[in-house]
């Protein structure tokens, strides 16, 4: 695990050092860079594989290919004696060490080749090309801009904003869709001239600064009924075993996050069953003022489990004190406005202190159907409209109706368009003429995967949207600002095309929800355990916006601070302030609101003022 920077075209090598120290925090073992005629390729590295040999960039035996990386290429072994049998020669074991052979071998085939998470830049001198390759979840980020005549390139936002002449003009369409889903969707970064290299994408730079990106693998739009139901479940539990297998590649300790959910629970069960020791499990809860309701029972199936399954076991309480400045901290690890979970930098910040890379159960809600817009498209499949689980529910279902899921889908959102143009100020307060609005985003998202039935082609569209641009975002983030490295065996590439190529029924069935995960998750844990309900590691937000944040929604929502910043309308911003102090506290919908324009509020003083 690594954080890179760099540039090719006519960039400035000087600057490399600066950009590198910027994002430290991914690398904090070693730093390095390389540099020449059109390129320079720096990278910091967390050592976890090859603690002695494996400083990046590496160069190819002849010296015309030089590759550096963010991330882990779990097949490694594998490609290194496919590339040992073509005559190639290893110094060390690696996994960044097979990247340029690889390349050699198999050119722009290659990058199909590569299992992992990963973010990797290739320089080949002979034909004066670099390329930027992302892995094809979007695990690990990867961010470019053009100054000059070069392409600058980094893992995060603020080593391109160390490059002098880097724009930090503001993104409208960026700050208008943040505002609806409390992230920034990709491509697209909150500065207007910063851009993402999509999930399973590759940028090819050519000589005179030329620069176009394509995918090279998708999700596919198919749908496959199993030839025999009675492999699924012995499928899906061989490819998440191999995906554990593969994620075990490492030269130091390696830790599971047990949170005594399903997802994080059945990874652990397989890790022990195929491990020749016991292994290490955290789990971590917060201080008893900021737990939220059912937090218990996930802590007693933690527990179980560990014991069940003879884990070396230990209980963590992360003690949340001072959150008005972890918070700014927090939103320095994003670079841009962030509202959604936030609970892994407390997590990880205790985690790293016994080991160096940690398993967690990430990307199993999205593939088998857990979120509410998940129930609400599962309902659809039988032709009604949705299966209410409160009397909240049922007033939020109401009102969101539709035939069309873009429309229902852009109305969970935290700020419906409207709303959004009554917030911003006037400068910002006209759309521009290429935002398309939520309807649009989303509708642009189902597209893709129109031959799908409702539920599998919402699942594919956020698997493709929300996945990469908030649940994997927060996770690598938040993990890496305390340097600890997290992967997700749930989102191997084989298991996900597995998973995703299944019909509606394998994910939801009647009120059921990840039915696979269920099936899978009965031959290792009891029925109560099985069907309880899902808790997730939620933070009391409504709770923090009216005691330990108040000081901060006093200061940063306030008229004169938002006159000064000039992004939103005070009167609009006091009338919402005034809904929400008179409102009902537990109101997370409202907490949601008031939070994400406090985030941006202290954003816009952090990196623009």
């Amino acid at each position: 695990m690594c954080g890179i920077a760099g540039f090719f075209g006519e960039g400035k090598a000087d600057i490399l050092p600066r950009m590198l120290e910027t994002i430290r925090h991914r690398g904090p073992d070693d730093s390095h860079w390389e540099h020449g005629t059109s390129f320079g390729l720096g990278a910091c590295r967390l050592s976890i594989l090859d603690l002695v040999h494996g400083r990046q960039p590496m160069w190819i035996e002849d010296g015309t290919i030089c590759a550096a990386q963010n991330g882990e290429i779990y097949n490694s072994p594998d490609l290194r004696k496919d590339l040992t049998a073509k005559g190639h020669r290893f110094h060390g074991h690696c996994d960044t060490e097979v990247l340029a052979p690889l390349y050699r071998e198999y050119g722009e085939d290659a990058w199909l080749k590569m299992e992992g998470m990963f973010a990797v830049a290739i320089w080949d001198r002979v034909n004066l090309r670099g390329y930027l390759i992302r892995d094809p979840c979007g695990k690990k980020p990867l961010y470019y801009t053009r100054i000059g005549g070069a392409i600058y390139f980094a893992s995060e936002i603020k080593a391109l904003l160390a490059v002098p002449g880097c724009s930090r003009e503001i993104d409208p369409g960026a700050l208008r869709a943040y505002l609806g889903l409390k992230h920034v969707p990709g491509p697209a970064s909150i500065f207007l001239h910063i851009r993402q290299v999509p999930p399973g994408h590759v940028l090819l730079w050519k000589a005179g600064n030329q620069f176009s990106c394509r995918p090279y693998w998708q999700l596919s739009e198919k749908e496959v009924e199993p030839t025999d139901p009675a492999e699924v479940v012995p499928r899906f539990l061989e490819l998440l075993r191999r995906g554990i297998q593969q994620r075990f590649l490492s030269d130091v300790p390696v830790g599971f996050f047990l949170s005594g959910g399903l997802d994080s629970s059945l990874v652990t069960a397989l890790a022990a069953e195929g491990s020749p020791g016991p292994v290490r499990t955290f789990t971590l809860t917060l201080d008893s003022e900021h737990v939220t309701p059912g937090k218990e029972a996930d802590q007693k199936w933690a527990g179980w489990v560990a014991q069940r399954f003879g884990t070396t076991h230990q209980e963590e309480k992360v003690e949340v004190r001072d959150l008005g400045g972890q918070l700014r901290d927090v939103l320095r690890a994003f670079d841009e406005p962030f509202a959604g979970v936030i609970s892994p930098y407390f997590l990880s910040r205790v985690m790293v202190q016994h080991v160096k890379v940690a398993m967690c159960g990430d990307g199993a809600d999205e593939l088998l159907g857990s979120y509410l817009s998940h129930r609400l498209a599962a309902s659809l499949e039988e032709g009604k409209w949705a299966y209410p689980r409160s009397p909240e529910e049922e007033k939020l279902f109401a009102g969101i109706r539709s035939t069309d899921p873009a429309v229902w889908r852009s109305k969970l959102e935290v700020f419906q368009r409207s709303e959004i143009s009554e917030l911003l100020s006037p400068e910002w307060k006209k759309a521009s003429d290429d935002d398309i609005g939520a309807e649009g985003r989303w509708r642009n998202a189902l597209q893709s995967f129109a031959g799908r039935t409702p539920l599998p082609r919402m699942l594919s569209a956020e698997f493709t949207t929300l996945l990469p641009d908030q649940i994997l975002k927060y996770a690598d983030r938040l993990s890496m600002a305390h340097s600890l490295e997290v992967r997700s065996p749930y989102l191997s590439r084989e298991l996900v095309e597995f998973v995703s190529a299944l019909p509606a029924s394998w994910k939801i069935r009647g009120r059921q929800t990840k039915f696979l995960m269920r099936e899978a998750a009965r031959r290792y844990f009891p029925e109560e355990m099985v069907t309880r309900p899902k808790e997730g590691f939620f933070l009391p937000l409504a709770q923090w916006l009216r005691t330990s944040l108040r000081p901060l929604v006093e200061e940063h929502l306030r008229p004169e601070t938002l006159r000064r910043q000039g992004l939103l309308d005070p009167v609009a911003v006091g009338t919402l302030r005034g809904i929400w102090e008179k409102g009902d506290p537990s109101d997370y919908r409202l907490a949601n609101k008031i939070y994400s324009l406090l985030i941006l509020s202290l954003w816009h003083d952090d990196y623009v003022r």
